[in-house]
């Protein structure tokens, strides 16, 4: 055999060499990169004249992290990976400076078995900040795949060349396959405990700008909108008074509320929310553009970071249910997990997951639970998910009370979006800042409306009318920042005929189904052209992933894909004549779908003749009120009198109807318009609780310049005035504190209605502490209002802050003279007071002397549990001393309370009694 032969043949060889390592790879058999080792060592000590020797089984008592194969002569080591990302890289550096193996070997070498990447200079940077100073490390020389062999190779005599060709021949020659294990098991556990590793060092490289899932958002370059925090809502059982007063009437008016409940919703930091439910399953559901995606990728990160600090054995994966067709089969969901451990350039395959999910340490972070295109999956997935630590994402509810608690993110408040808009848009003038503010209520106060009305006024200072318009501002300015190329007309119309038929055709022949992606070829079939995909390639409004040939398409956010659909839906509203057959049939296909409604209320805002926008309404309005109602929210704007005339008649909202008074509320609430407001005044006496609520509730999502004056003129004039302060009657406590009169105020806390007491001393403390802390000590020291006051958590963290002393001084009493008072409810109310005390120490010895010598059961129960939650060193001494030489009952409530408050400072004391051997009558 010639040199040119021989050289053909090494090349051949090796190219097979590397096929069998991709395809194992793909099928995640892992157990080949060993085989690798044992072939590259002959190969390279051929080649390069080395001395290696394999350090996994050299060294097997003290194995080398980071290091495969090392000839200390030469000082040389070799990494071996089929891992090439930059986080693999980091990894291997950091090992081999953490270990000091750099004052062993002068020259790391990673040795890909398949083909290298290219680096971005952020993770060169990376690399060279690990080994600087410490070691020599050069990507362009010391980072090698197959290529480098086969370019040192050529320079090689045919002697030489005929030796690694007989190597690679002896190995994987005559069809052979390389290093084939018929048992799955042969792969050793710490080889998958490093592929874990190395797979969340690249999660966390991918993932730490979690902020930024969206192309367009990379492309203006802003990231502003992430810093939004975010609220869910958290229920606390409140003692409704007056129920039984309502009469027959009033009762069936507020069944569409659900009179009998007993529920009053807070709201609260949603990540607060999370970390208090601990491991617990869970969806966050809430309006498009309200950061479902962001946080969840937040919350991935986290997770991701966690396990890497080794603080979390989980292993957290973050999915896309939106693309659970594209597996197929009875395994979709698993096939979607392999997907995103493969997409980090991971070697986890099937076996690995299997461990972790019997281990119970996976992690599942599912994005859009009702984006899913397949609807029979959400049983499988829900099977699936049962013994899974879960956290998924939906636009709604959905079907998932089984499987864990249900977080809704609430809409930013009006002070959130005035305080963003104050501190990036410095020089705004108040007006200008108040307009703003009063835009992003009407379209829906979510952080993605709150940025793109951000990004439109920063650029040309002009506030959109209607949230349609703000849509078509924002791609506009969004297309027109891109590079040359890109045609504004002939873009939108390309992007909202493909946005509409992936709307109206769906996939499954449903037709109440839709697609958020859909294939290449599909999408060259709608626009009838492969130059136009093409065109619409460039302005990354679309994503295109998987490989050529058979790519997938989807919009970078769904409000974007029905904005377009919606600027589509628009000429064919236009373009139906008067003939009611044709009305009937636009109902039919469009109105009469919930798909559409999203469509269908940008497409109203976009209307600007007023006939043809009446006309919709009252079409809309014959279909179905509530929807009617959310389209005169939108035409409302550039028709408000006419459009609520419309609603009031269609819907037969007038005060003699028959119409639920509750819905009637509901109804004209839903406008958010300044002149549904006579209207809702006049529910705000109604005799039904549920109904003069809601009322105050619209009201009070009014801009704060119409709604506080009137709210303040109720004050005035009704004997009976309804502030919700859960749900949000004056609903924003803060504006109520700076807004209203002292006066104002004085009269609601005059009312015998404690919940109307509580919420007009928390908008006192904006206004006069010293009288706030004057009525909660008055509110507490009222025997009626025991139960009200203990499960008003913000009650009692302001009463703790204003007046901690008083706080202490009136419990040591509550706990120290139980002939005083007797009753269970005031000694649980004194130590939960207790718990919010930060601001002073206090001994803690009268409750503890009081426990010793108590006889009955639940008082000690209340005392035990009262003590845990009590954040004090003493607290936790005093439970473990409990459970060191209590009775079983006694041991046992203790024990329970440490876990309950999480008291980890209690562990030192628990361990004494682990080790204390004359404790061993103690119980398991």
């Amino acid at each position: 055999m010639n040199l040119e032969s021989s050289l053909n043949r090494v090349n051949d060889l090796m190219s097979r060499f590397v096929t069998e390592i991709k395809g194992a790879a793909a099928m995640g058999r892992t157990d080949l990169n060993k085989a690798a080792e044992t072939i590259l060592i002959p190969l390279l000590n051929e080649i390069y004249g080395w001395n290696l020797e394999n350090v996994n089984y050299v060294e097997s008592n003290n194995n080398y992290p980071g290091i495969d194969l090392a000839d200390k002569s030469a000082r040389v080591c070799v990494q071996i990976t089929a891992t090439t990302s930059a986080a693999k890289v980091k990894h291997t550096l950091e090992q081999f400076v953490k270990h000091e193996q750099c004052l062993e070997y002068d020259r790391l070498i990673v040795f890909f078995l398949k083909e290298k990447q290219n680096y971005t200079k952020k993770a060169i940077q990376a690399f060279q900040n690990i080994v600087q100073g410490k070691a020599d490390f050069d990507i362009e020389k010391d980072i090698w795949d197959w290529r480098d062999l086969l370019k040192e190779i050529s320079g090689f005599q045919i002697e030489r060349v005929d030796k690694v060709r007989r190597i690679l021949e002896a190995n994987f020659g005559d069809g052979r396959e390389i290093g084939y294990h018929s048992n799955p098991n042969d792969i050793e556990k710490g080889n998958a405990t490093e592929r874990f590793e190395e797979y969340l060092d690249s999660v966390c490289e991918k993932h730490q700008d979690y902020w930024r899932p969206y192309a367009f958002i990379d492309e203006i370059d802003d990231s502003t909108w992430f810093e939004f925090g975010l609220d869910t809502k958290v229920g606390t059982q409140q003692t409704r008074k007056n129920q039984s007063q309502q009469d027959g009437k009033s009762q069936q008016d507020g069944k569409s509320q659900q009179d009998g409940e007993s529920q009053q919703a807070k709201r609260k930091p949603i990540l607060q929310a999370i970390e208090e439910l601990g491991e617990q399953s869970l969806l966050i559901f809430g309006n498009s553009g309200s950061g479902k995606s962001t946080l969840l990728s937040k919350l991935f990160y986290a997770s991701a970071l966690k396990a890497k600090k080794g603080e979390s054995d989980l292993i957290p994966v973050l999915i896309e249910l939106k693309s659970y067709e594209t597996t197929g089969g009875d395994s979709g969901l698993e096939s979607l997990i392999l997907n995103s451990l493969k997409s980090c350039d991971s070697d986890l395959c099937k076996e690995d997951l299997k461990q972790i999910r019997k281990e119970k340490r996976l992690a599942l972070f599912m994005d859009g639970f009702n984006e899913l295109p397949v609807e029979g999956a959400k049983p499988k997935i829900k099977q699936y998910c049962k013994n899974v630590r879960t956290i998924a994402t939906s636009r709604n509810e959905g079907d998932w009370r089984e499987l864990g608690q249900r977080l809704e993110i609430q809409p930013l408040t009006y002070d959130e979006v005035i305080g963003f808009f104050k501190e990036h848009l410095p020089g705004t003038s108040q007006e200008q800042l108040k307009e703003l503010g009063n835009r992003a209520r009407d379209f829906g106060d979510t952080p993605l409306m709150v940025w793109m009305l951000y990004c439109i006024f920063n650029t040309n200072k002009e506030i959109p009318e209607t949230r349609g318009e703000a849509y078509r501002r924002f791609t506009t300015l969004y297309l027109e920042r891109l590079k040359e190329g890109i045609d504004l007309p002939e873009s939108r119309t390309l992007l909202s005929k493909l946005a509409f038929k992936m709307i109206q055709f769906g996939n499954t022949g449903n037709p109440t189904d839709f697609q958020l992606e859909i294939s290449e070829i599909d999408a060259q079939n709608i626009l009838d052209s492969e130059q136009a995909l093409k065109l619409l390639r460039n302005c990354h409004l679309l994503k295109f992933y998987g490989k050529p040939g058979n790519r997938r398409i989807k919009f970078c956010h769904q409000s974007l894909q029905e904005y377009y659909a919606a600027e589509e839906l628009l000429k064919v509203f236009r373009n139906q004549t008067s003939y009611s057959d044709e009305k009937q049939y636009f109902q039919c296909l469009y109105l009469n779908h919930r798909k559409w409604t999203e469509p269908i209320t940008l497409m109203a805002s976009l209307l600007a003749d007023e006939a043809l926008s009446l006309d919709l309404l009252r079409m809309a309005l014959s279909v179905d009120w509530i929807l009617g109602a959310r389209l005169s929210r939108e035409v409302a704007f550039r028709f408000p009198r006419k459009t609520i005339e419309l609603l009031i008649e269609t819907a037969n909202l007038s005060e003699e109807s028959e119409v639920s008074s509750w819905l009637k509320a509901e109804l004209l609430g839903i406008t958010q318009s300044s002149l549904a407001l006579s209207y809702l005044l006049n529910f705000l006496t109604n005799s039904n609780l549920s109904v003069a609520q809601r009322a105050a509730f619209w009201i009070g999502r009014l801009p704060p310049n119409e709604a506080v004056p009137i709210l303040v003129k109720a004050i005035k004039e009704t004997e009976i005035w309804v502030l919700d302060s859960g749900n949000g009657g004056i609903t924003n406590i803060d504006i109520f504190g700076r807004e209203y009169q002292e006066s104002s105020v004085r009269k609601v806390l005059s009312h015998e209605n404690l919940a109307f007491k509580a919420a007009a001393i928390l908008a006192l403390s904006h206004i006069d502490e010293r009288e706030a802390a004057k009525q909660l000590r008055s509110i507490f020291r009222d025997p009626h209002s025991i139960i009200y006051f203990a499960e008003q958590p913000q009650l009692k963290k302001l009463l703790a802050k204003l007046d901690p002393d008083f706080v202490y001084q009136e419990s040591s009493i509550i706990i120290g003279d139980s002939k005083e008072r007797e009753s269970s409810n005031h000694l649980n109310q004194a130590l939960s007071l207790l718990a919010h005390v930060n601001d002073i120490d206090f001994d803690l010895s009268f409750i503890i002397n009081k426990l010793s010598q108590e006889k009955d059961r639940v008082t000690k129960e209340s005392l035990i549990y009262g003590l845990g939650g009590i954040i004090q060193v003493e607290s936790a001494k005093a439970l473990a001393e409990i459970i060191r030489v209590g009775s079983q009952y006694d041991r046992e409530k203790s024990s329970n309370s440490l876990i309950r408050y999480s008291r980890k400072d209690a562990i030192p004391y628990l361990l004494e009694i682990f080790e204390d051997s004359s404790l061993g009558h103690l119980e398991k």
